[in-house]
């Protein structure tokens, strides 16, 4: 019985293929291979920008708009960032005042550059070079000299964010 079940089943499988799938194109489609292209067709779809291209060619002015952020502020003191005092960023970088920001990695990817528009002081610029445990979602923490400097208004409240691509 197995013996007779198997040409059988291979013989409906056969069948039910239907006739134009191996049968040629019969309207007006033209299929074109590709070593049948001119050098002409090449250079032109060569020629076309990937967006990747785009993007490295871009302006540097061109940012993305992240929205508003909690921005805080943090030193290297005990208080701020323990277990991590006197270790570098994340980044494995020094800590610059004017530089450095915490961010959460899964919105800011580390190294980027980012503009905040500090309330009271206009936009600046600032590198993603350390992350925090409790920098989580759209807030960030910029790097000052000093505790005293942490306790600022300008670093308690929040902010516009923008990617510098």
């Amino acid at each position: 019985m197995k013996k007779l079940f198997l040409p059988l089943l291979t013989i409906l499988c056969l069948s039910s293929i239907p006739s134009y799938a191996a049968s040629p194109i019969e309207d007006d489609t033209e299929i074109i291979e590709i070593n049948q292209l001119t050098e002409e067709e090449i250079q032109y779809i060569e020629s076309i920008p990937s967006v990747n291209d785009e993007i490295a060619q871009a302006n540097p002015d061109t940012y993305v708009d992240l929205g508003m952020f909690k921005l805080t502020a943090y030193c290297e003191c005990n208080a701020c960032n323990r277990p991590y005092t006197g270790q570098p960023t994340a980044l494995g970088t020094d800590y610059v005042e004017g530089r450095t920001i915490a961010v959460d990695r899964s919105i800011i990817p580390l190294g980027s550059i980012v503009e905040i528009d500090i309330p009271g002081e206009g936009w600046h610029q600032f590198r993603a070079e350390d992350v925090g445990g409790h920098i989580k979602g759209n807030r960030i923490d910029v790097f000052v000299n000093g505790h005293s400097n942490c306790l600022q208004p300008r670093y308690n409240g929040y902010c516009e964010v923008r990617l510098v691509l």
